[in-house]
């Protein structure tokens, strides 16, 4: 199922074939650097995508991750997500291919959400937490988002930096 598109992108629902180029996102250690999760192996990326792709579709799920493709066709280039919390607004995020990096897809992909939660999906905010040092992201978030805060994260040790943005 498709949920938005972007000039150069389809959003849409995981499904089995994006194995290789999931596994590829999960199991790079620079793409995973920043989001506090391990290194995935192929078999826990198999289970992850099926669960994944599962939930996709309900608008309940707390955790809504969906494939990013191109148009014109080709592997994934990394995936979206909303993630709902029992408390505050939900939060957008997002995984590129190393290979989509500096092309203007983190960018083109976050706009394509924001628009697709506020407007679409009728959410009353989303917000968004990067870490400090993810310059890259922090880049992208500074174009959409208002900043609200640094904080240290006590699970890290790092700075981490909160942005909002509302409808």
């Amino acid at each position: 199922m498709t949920h938005f598109e972007t000039q150069r992108c389809v959003v849409r629902t995981l499904e089995a074939a994006d194995l290789a180029a999931f596994h590829a996102l999960q199991g790079d250690p620079e793409v995973m650097r920043h989001t506090g999760a391990p290194v995935a192996t192929l078999a826990e990326d198999r289970a992850s995508l099926a669960r994944l792709a599962a939930c996709g579709d309900d608008p309940q799920a707390p955790l809504r991750v969906w494939a990013a493709a191109p148009k014109a066709g080709g592997p994934l280039l990394g995936t979206v997500a909303l993630v709902r919390h029992p408390a505050g607004l939900p939060e957008l995020g997002y995984r590129l291919r190393r290979v989509c990096w500096g092309q203007g897809y983190g960018t083109e992909l976050c706009a394509g959400l924001i628009g697709h939660g506020l407007q679409t999906l009728g959410l009353p905010g989303l917000r968004a937490t990067v870490a400090a040092e993810n310059t890259a992201s922090v880049r992208i978030l500074e174009r959409l988002m208002a900043f609200e805060r640094e904080a240290v994260d006590p699970s890290h040790g790092g700075v981490d930096r909160h942005y909002t943005v509302w409808p």
